[in-house]
């Protein structure tokens, strides 16, 4: 079983490499969340950035959305459209 460089492979492995898959798509979610430090951004521009399939970087910005609670998805009119930001909290006034 042999992984693409950031490929989700849905299929489970019965070769002892499933912690390597999990470990990899780990780190793709990881970069992908990283690329929305500085503005909101949708899933082709992330995937350009990073070398990536569009979908599977959609399909990351989703999980993130529903998992982390400082992601928030703006709906655009078409799922392309769609944007991803960190919603961060204000800062304490000094």
């Amino acid at each position: 079983l042999t992984y693409g460089s950031n490929e989700f492979v849905t299929r489970r492995a019965d070769d002892g490499h499933e912690a390597e898959f999990h470990d990899a798509r780990a780190d793709f979610i990881a970069q992908v969340r990283a690329q929305l430090a500085d503005s909101a951004k949708t899933a082709e521009e992330i995937a350009r950035s990073l070398k990536a399939d569009p979908e599977d970087v959609f399909h990351a910005l989703q999980h993130l959305a529903s998992n982390d609670p400082s992601i928030r998805a703006k709906t655009g009119p078409h799922a392309g459209d769609d944007t991803f930001l960190i919603n961060l909290p204000p800062s304490p006034a000094n």
